[in-house]
């Protein structure tokens, strides 16, 4: 009873994401498709893509770009342009609307990796960057949509808000694992519930925000800069949020959703995860909002939730009738969220679709145990690359 009744108030953790969840999906159309046009197109704003990779794969580097480039020629944007900001060159071929730009070995500010890069171009902007243009930050694997890039032309001639992020999908590129394209699948429930919820309503990061793609004025992110960030790894643009929200800039959800990519082995992601939760760590002891702390520690303290879904599913053995039904509530939001992915994000295979959203609940389970392992690993195996403000200028190169 003691070992459930601990379990149990773990659990509770998750509570504040699991009813953002639930609102997020419940308030707003989830399967909805298409994004129309809310403004005047005839001056469309001005708009930089900008992505960063560190050049160790230049023909993905290339091909990305590429299809980005094809999709802003079809759309309604007329002054836009895409960076590939890199560590190594990559050998992309200029023109005017494509442009790589190397950041030097010998740029040393107080922070490594993708925050450099990001500083660096606040600090050498390309000569055709316009002080009221804006910037749409992609992650080095992410392809646009035209969903997507009609969402960032409403959000930027809104101008109602300083910040603005939208759903990934990951599953268009073909399913090379279906158990980690469920995984990835539930990801976009998160994007479509807390993440919409709590920037259309709050207009605040309070739980999360995910730096795979985010919307920024050139003027604002100035303001806010990446030398201030105390952690360098999977939460640099975590933290770069939870100082533009202490700031008083506000967010705002896009629509539309982009296109990532999976994991190509289990063992990847489960580096990416431990990474990212080890990063975490460094938000939770600074100057997070409370309910991100939560949530980080909800995250690792997922072993201790186990014995509270086992019991569940296998004993009835009952503490508090309140506490029994915040615990179902959270795992049935939480497992909801693996079919709802598949329903949202699988394509149209009738028959592999529904043995897929059959099988997201067990795939759920599997997910839990191996949330468990990645918090046992992300405390007995230090990541090198996950580095707070460095302690020399020296370290880089």
């Amino acid at each position: 009873m003691a070992v459930l009744f601990v379990s149990r108030l773990a659990t509770l953790l998750w509570l504040p994401q699991a009813i953002f969840n639930f609102c997020g999906l419940v308030m707003f159309n989830s399967f909805k498709r298409g994004v129309a046009p809310k403004f005047n197109t005839i001056d469309p704003p001005a708009v930089t893509f900008r992505s960063f990779t560190r050049g160790y794969n230049a023909e993905l580097t290339c091909e990305v770009a590429r299809k980005n480039l094809e999709v802003l020629g079809n759309s309604a944007l007329q002054n836009y342009r895409v960076e590939v900001i890199t560590d190594m060159p990559v050998g992309i071929e200029r023109n005017s609307n494509l442009l790589e730009r190397v950041v030097p070995r010998d740029f040393r500010p107080n922070v490594l990796n993708r925050a450099r890069a990001l500083q660096y171009c606040l600090e050498e902007p390309s000569e055709n960057v316009g002080a009221n243009e804006w910037i749409v930050h992609l992650d080095e694997n992410v392809v646009l949509t035209d969903e997507a890039v009609q969402g960032i032309v409403n959000f930027c001639s809104s101008g109602k808000h300083h910040f603005g992020a939208g759903a990934t999908s990951y599953t268009n590129g073909g399913q090379n694992n279906w158990v980690i394209s469920i995984v990835d699948a539930a990801k976009i429930a998160d994007d479509l519930g807390q993440t919409r919820f709590q920037f259309k309503i709050f207009h605040q990061p309070l739980l999360i925000w995910k730096g795979s793609w985010y919307v920024t004025s050139s003027i604002v992110e100035k303001q806010v800069g990446y030398d201030k960030i105390i952690a360098s790894g999977a939460s640099e643009d975590q933290y770069f949020a939870t100082i533009a929200n202490r700031l008083h800039y506000t967010f705002d959800f896009v629509d539309g959703e982009v296109w990532g990519h999976s994991a190509a082995t289990l063992g990847e992601q489960i580096q990416q995860r431990k990474r990212a939760l080890q990063a975490s760590l460094t938000i939770a002891l600074s100057h997070n909002h409370p309910l991100g702390t939560v949530q980080h520690w909800a995250s690792r303290l997922v072993p201790l939730t186990v014995p509270s879904l086992i019991f569940g599913l296998f004993w009835s053995v009952p503490t508090i009738f309140l506490l029994d039904f915040l615990a179902g509530f959270i795992f049935a939001i939480r497992a909801y969220g693996y079919t709802f992915g598949v329903l949202r994000s699988f394509s149209n295979d009738m028959p592999f679709k529904a043995l897929a959203a059959l099988a997201s609940p067990l795939v759920f389970v599997a997910d839990l145990f191996l949330e468990s392992a990645v918090c046992v690993l992300a405390v007995i195996a230090k990541d090198p690359n996950i580095q707070g403000r460095r302690k020399s200028r020296a370290s880089i190169g």
